[in-house]
């Protein structure tokens, strides 16, 4: 979703002879978390180009002048612009010469006396003149703007151009935002759900804005709130926790430095019965992340019971999953949340986890060298990712392998709600470490979901024990739920999972695969 503000120039943006810097920040906040801030002016182009280089404006995305005639983008392109007819312009200038009107293009401004009949692309006259002459004529609209009147062709407005420019940018019209101080302002105030002026304006221009404050810093304040009071969040991020609470601590640290706006997702913590005090801890962060936590009775190891809990009170369009101990790369909600808006087929994201499964010592030099933050170190060969082995030596994507759900780690991974609820989420029965998220894997496999892999959604594992049983129990264990899964499903590219392992299954049955083409190729 994105959000449009439309904001009036003189006497609102610019006020007392300048833009105050607090304005300037609130501006740029609102544009960086993927929004629109137009300038709506009744200036010509000229005019709010000077204004422009004069006072630093630097802050919009579209600059709407002569009241809706002409649409300028970031770099000043005139990319629309409503002319008047070269025989109305006359008959303007006649009508009201008296008053010595000003003509303006799309270039520049014209004083009567300069005025040339061969003068193109006229956009405006304006004259000065206090005495409220505004309102539709047969063939122009009139504006007061201050002391003067503008008058633009027929049907031009500031309301009509600025809807117009929302329907070519997808702008709901319930998600656009109108501020504005005087009377060719008031169509403009009426044109949105949630429009502002301020307490000392005229009685007229009051009563045609929703809300009025005493000043613009204030209005932006309540724009920012009413958008995070009815802005649907982008993401959820799930973290299942349990007595792990500096491994947590770690992990969040790592999403205070994400490029992604924290306002557009939520962090939910799914606590298994941590006996820690992990709660005290993650209060240290309510006031810097989006947090959900959610507390459960600990009843022996449920990481798929914990992780069905967070996805059943998310609110965000797309799912992110990481565990305690996971140090996030600054871009890594950015990634997980472009790939999904990059396919229209269903996808399971799959991101890159540097340091798992390498055995104890380099485990022992991640915890000896870790640098909060600093996950650059770590991308060397040593620590890289198993996954991107195949990846260099086959350049097959993920989706192409023949068995993608073996090299699925829950650990990192994104979906979509509405895909992670229809394949029925983590298998409850699962209890004590593994298994659920391969199950999970296997479902989406065979429902034809794409798995993605997302190398630049980059995360570093830090050293922890992966299971509450270690050594022969442990393999065992894994034993167990690879014969209960291979049963369960039977898929053909299974036979081999027993003897050859996860880690090198994929591998094995490409080359298994490739000897096989070869060898039909030498029969032919």
């Amino acid at each position: 979703m994105n959000y449009m503000i439309g904001s009036d120039f003189d006497g609102t943006l610019l006020k007392n002879g300048g833009i105050s810097q607090t304005v300037r920040n609130q501006i740029r906040k609102f544009r960086e978390n993927g929004n629109y801030f137009v300038i709506v002016t009744g200036r010509s182009v000229s005019k709010m180009l000077e204004g422009i280089e004069k006072y630093h404006v630097d802050f919009f995305d579209f600059i709407l002048c002569s009241n809706g005639a002409v649409l300028l983008d970031q770099d000043l392109h005139v990319t629309k612009a409503s002319y008047l007819d070269r025989y109305l312009v006359e008959k303007i200038i006649h009508q009201y010469a008296n008053k010595r009107p000003v003509i303006s293009t799309t270039e520049k401004s014209y004083s009567f006396h300069q005025w040339d009949p061969a003068i193109q692309n006229v956009v405006a006259v304006s004259f000065e003149s206090e005495n409220k002459e505004y309102g539709q004529e047969d063939e122009f609209s009139l504006f007061q703007n201050g002391k003067y009147v503008d008058i633009v062709q027929k049907g031009i407005s500031k309301s009509i151009a600025l809807l117009q420019l929302c329907e070519k940018l997808g702008v709901a019209d319930q998600d656009l935002f109108t501020i504005g101080d005087g009377e060719n302002d008031l169509d403009l105030l009426d044109c949105a759900s949630f429009s502002f002026s301020f307490s000392y304006c005229s009685k007229t221009v009051r009563k045609h804005a929703k809300q009025c404050y005493d000043t613009i810093e204030e209005i932006f304040d309540e724009i920012e709130n009413k958008i995070h009071i009815h802005s649907p969040l982008k993401l959820s991020l799930i973290i299942p926790t349990y007595n792990r609470k500096n491994l947590l601590e770690m992990t969040l640290q790592s999403l205070l430095t994400q490029t992604f706006p924290s306002s557009q997702y939520e962090v939910i913590i799914c606590d298994d019965g941590s006996t820690d005090d992990t709660f005290s801890m993650i209060k240290n962060y309510v006031n810097q992340l989006n947090i959900q936590y959610t507390f459960h009775k600990n009843e022996g190891f449920r990481a798929a019971y914990t992780r069905n809990c967070g996805i059943n009170i998310a609110k965000g369009e797309i799912l992110i999953f990481i565990d305690s101990g996971m140090i996030l790369d600054k871009n890594f909600v950015q990634k997980h949340f472009e790939i999904h808006h990059t396919s229209s087929e269903a996808i399971l994201g799959v991101g890159r986890v540097l340091g798992f499964e390498k055995g104890e010592e380099i485990e022992k030099q991640i915890i000896n060298t870790y640098i909060p933050h600093h996950i650059d170190p770590y991308l060397s060969k040593d620590f890289e990712d198993r996954r991107m082995e195949i990846l260099n030596d086959t350049h097959l994507p993920m989706s192409q392998w023949p068995a993608p759900w073996v090299d699925f780690w829950s650990c990192n991974f994104s979906i979509k709600k509405q895909l992670i609820q229809t394949i029925g989420m983590f298998d409850e029965s699962f209890i004590g470490w593994g298994g659920e998220d391969t199950d999970l894997a296997i479902r989406l496999h065979i429902k034809n979901v794409l798995f993605v892999f997302i190398k630049d959604a980059i995360s570093l594992h830090y050293p922890h024990p992966h299971s509450e049983v270690s050594g022969f129990i442990l393999e065992q264990r894994k034993i167990f739920r690879k014969t209960y899964l291979i049963n369960k499903y039977n898929l053909p590219e299974m036979k081999e999972w027993l003897t050859v392992g996860s880690s090198k299954l994929n591998k094995y049955l490409l080359e298994k695969e490739n000897k096989k083409r070869r060898s039909v190729s030498r029969l032919r």
